[in-house]
């Protein structure tokens, strides 16, 4: 099985397999056994995902403070009652945030970074107030709350974020359940900033950027993917439309949505999205992973352990806690209804057809050079937003140009009015972290 798995994965997806942190120096024999299974998991063979699961003991007890693990436990399982709506039976807005919250201080990082990555940041110093942050800050304040009730039980908020974007993605019916490795020490030192890609970056723009984060042009279409479960709270027309047709569930439609030549009624697609669906050294991918959920699943728990290691120096002491993950027994039940599925766009699963195929608006993707402030808020940002309060001058991202403004019909749509201004922000998100890409996240 494990065989099988290997060679469907690789079919098409090519992942990231550059090392981070001190697991690119120091020798195998130094490896503790964390160390060598994230080592394995880096280089693109060891498993992402595992149903690890244990019956941890009280709370308040002295074996639960002594297990390192037993804490993280009761995070996650508060984390996941916060995230998984038992009325619908499908995943939240706050588990998109959630999602996005950890992509988003994980990847404001690159190679010549000397700080900034997985360090609890995002929530520690002012980088709530950055423009691509702000649409998160009710999320915020509600991990803020989970962090101060656990934080003298030792959690880091660095190792908090990147559990919650986990949780998130398993709140979601049909997420994975990733490998947690904690451990990451805290850092209220702002992040560089300009590292988030903008919504209207071209794909081989995005590829540059996620190369120098280690990153694949595969391993961004697996990121990518959570925009599966992203709203777009800013975008206009209907309140929050979705990048699919299934925004409370973990399944391939958003791939198969961005393969299509135009989004179905009521969906969204940011200029990135679509750029990188098209590409030939991204497409193809998208092609995989829409046939292929399992292999996308794997992808994306390999591809979310780097993102959640990214600037985290002394990767070889952490130590594994996916036992603390919510199992089985930690998962609300959905209630039993009689009541038909809603027929609701938003919400349905059936694939759309040709009549409806070119009934999204046109969307407009505005946006504001990185590192510039719009709207008082900080470098620009990679999700969707307000308008800028004024025009800058244009900037350069690496060695591409960034326009001040980008007018983008983002999905062929046929209908509405084409909107200028801002950049837009999706709750959640991504990609996931995202990303244009990974914003699910959200």
């Amino acid at each position: 099985m494990t065989e099988l798995k290997a060679a469907v994965s690789k079919r098409q997806f090519s992942g990231s397999t550059e090392l981070l942190g001190d697991l690119a120096t120091l020798k195998d024999s130094e490896l503790t056994t964390t160390g060598k299974d994230i080592k394995a998991i880096l280089l693109g063979g060891g498993d992402g995902q595992s149903t690890a699961d244990y019956k941890a003991p009280a709370y308040d007890s002295a074996e639960c403070k002594k297990d390192e693990c037993c804490v993280w436990h009761y995070v996650a399982k508060e984390l996941y009652g916060l995230m998984y709506d038992s009325a619908t039976g499908m995943c939240n807005d706050f588990a998109r945030a959630s999602i996005r919250m950890g992509f988003h201080d994980a990847a404001a990082w690159n190679k010549q970074s000397s700080w900034g990555g997985a360090d609890g940041s995002l929530l520690l110093s002012n980088e709530m107030s950055r423009q691509e942050n702000a649409a998160m800050n009710p999320a915020g304040t509600k991990m803020k709350g989970i962090f101060a009730k656990y934080e003298p039980r030792g959690i880091s908020m660095a190792d908090l974020l990147q559990l919650g974007a986990k949780v998130g993605v398993l709140a979601c019916p049909g997420g994975p359940r990733i490998r947690t490795f904690i451990g990451r020490p805290d850092d209220a030192t702002p992040a560089p900033v300009g590292l988030l890609p903008p919504a209207f970056f071209t794909a081989d723009q995005i590829i540059d950027l996620f190369a120098d984060k280690t990153v694949s042009p595969g391993g961004i279409v697996a990121l990518i993917g959570a925009h599966t479960a992203s709203r777009n709270h800013t975008a206009p027309g209907a309140p929050a439309p979705p990048q699919d047709l299934t925004p409370g569930k973990w399944d391939t439609e958003y791939f198969d949505e961005h393969l299509r030549t135009n989004a179905s009624a009521g969906v969204f697609r940011f200029p990135s999205d679509v750029s990188l669906a098209r590409s030939s050294k991204t497409k193809p991918v998208f092609q995989q992973f829409s046939a292929q959920k399992g292999a996308w699943d794997e992808a994306y728990a390999r591809e979310y352990i780097r993102m959640s290691l990214m600037g985290v120096k002394k990767i070889n002491k952490l130590k594994e806690c996916t036992r603390a993950l919510p199992g089985k027994g930690d998962k609300p039940k959905p209630p039993v209804s009689s009541a038909k599925p809603s027929t609701a766009a938003a919400s349905s699963t059936k694939k759309p057809t040709a009549s409806t195929a070119d009934q999204s608006s046109t969307v407009t993707v505005p946006s504001c050079a990185p590192g510039v402030r719009c709207n008082g808020g900080g470098d620009h940002p990679h999700g969707p937003t307000a308008a800028p309060t004024s025009t800058p001058a244009s900037g350069t991202h690496g060695a591409h140009p960034v326009p001040t403004t980008t007018s983008v019909a983002a999905v062929g749509p046929t209908r509405g009015a084409v909107v200028t201004g801002g950049s837009p922000r999706v709750s959640a998100g991504w990609v996931a972290a995202a990303m244009g890409v990974a914003v699910a996240l959200l």
